[in-house]
């Protein structure tokens, strides 16, 4: 089910948006780059390129150095990948997720949007399961936030917590995006050690227990409505820039709701459960997977993968991955050192409760340790 506003029912309108207070990755400072993003003759064909953002180097990779934010989970960055033949596939989902045009209307639209990132659920290495559209949205004095669009599911994959994980993957972005300094264009995008929100909007529908349904899958990611958690801060600005498609204003449109998660430094993931924090935080709480210890060598590759996603072939070369419980992955406050043949991957949390339950696969580069008794 696609869960997100497309844009394909929406007219392209291509006014220039020009404020000197706007900012963005592009950061158009020179006189060049305000010809070049701000006030230029629109040529769709040949969008301007972002500077490549510099990810850490202990994200693993995937073709051609294209980040793994989690188990199967890919982000691409526009003008850098992927494939064409990647790009067909989700030109095509699109097309029958949202039954508003042809696969190939969907690409050429798609080779128009000036989006920042796009976020894969790899099946395989050259199959797609879900995907969805990834926009950084800025402007000076105001809270920066990546826009997710156009989320959608293959069809056979559905009903297996994707939509989640993709979610979870733009949080983990998001969070990297404003813990690592950067020295290209995206170096004052996000000020370093500061907060970046997600947002994201859900069709209003005639039948409003779909409505319902996709409000409740984002509200368990973590996301909220204004009706939900009225103290939200007020995010509202223009594009700087006439190659963007979307709708900046997330709040203003009548038949859309408007979502918003806030993404603060070094954590990685969060929900209503709590967070998982970056393993170098100080003041969290440690909690524990235990799993058999002849599943080290592979935890430690491919981390802990959700029940629901055990049916994914592993994007690296060893095919085996080990499968963390029957419904979900549970993490313990608590672990025992006399449980022989076991070992432990472990989190830091801020979680105040006994137990965490994890909506997505887990990745090795979550944990402060894997295979060490606490």
């Amino acid at each position: 089910m696609a869960h997100i506003s497309p844009f394909l029912h929406t007219l392209r309108r291509l006014e220039a948006r020009i404020d000197s207070a706007f900012l963005g990755p592009l950061l158009p400072r020179t006189d060049q780059q305000r010809r070049q993003w701000i006030d230029p003759p629109i040529d769709l064909q040949h969008i301007p390129l972002v500077d490549r953002w510099i990810f850490p180097e202990f994200l693993p990779t995937f073709c051609e150095g294209f980040i793994l934010l989690g188990p199967n989970t890919v982000c691409f960055q526009r003008g850098y990948g992927p494939s064409e033949e990647i790009m067909n596939q989700y030109a095509e989902m699109i097309s029958v997720c949202f039954g508003q045009s042809t696969p190939a209307a969907c690409l050429s639209l798609l080779k128009q949007c000036s989006y920042d990132f796009l976020v894969f659920v790899m099946a395989e290495t050259t199959q797609i399961a879900a995907a969805c559209m990834v926009e950084f949205h800025t402007c000076a004095e105001q809270i920066p936030y990546l826009f997710i669009s156009d989320l959608c599911t293959d069809p056979q994959f559905r009903a297996k917590g994707y939509a989640h994980q993709l979610v979870h993957a733009v949080h983990t972005l998001g969070s990297l995006l404003a813990t690592i300094p950067q020295k290209n264009a995206w170096k004052d995008a996000v000020p370093w050690d500061k907060i970046v929100y997600i947002g994201l909007t859900v069709n209003k529908t005639p039948e409003s227990s779909v409505e319902d349904h996709i409000v409740h899958l984002y509200t368990e990611c973590g996301l909220s409505t204004r009706d939900e958690n009225p103290s939200l801060p007020i995010i509202d600005y223009n594009s700087f820039t006439p190659y963007s498609d979307f709708n900046w204003h997330l709040e203003r449109r009548p038949d859309q709701i408007g979502m918003w998660k806030c993404i603060t430094p070094y954590t990685l993931y969060e929900d209503a459960n709590g967070a998982i924090l970056h393993p170098s935080s100080e003041e969290c709480k440690l909690m524990y997977h235990t799993f058999p210890k002849p599943e080290l060598e592979r935890v430690r590759r491919h981390g802990i993968i959700h029940p629901h996603h055990k049916e994914l072939t592993p994007l690296q070369d060893d095919a085996e991955v080990y499968v963390g419980g029957d419904e979900c992955i549970t993490f313990q406050s608590e672990t025992s050192s006399n449980l022989r043949n076991t070992s432990h991957f472990i989190i830091c949390t801020n979680n105040s409760g006994e137990t965490f339950r994890s909506r997505i696969s887990v990745p090795p580069w979550f944990a402060c340790q894997i295979g060490a008794y606490p």
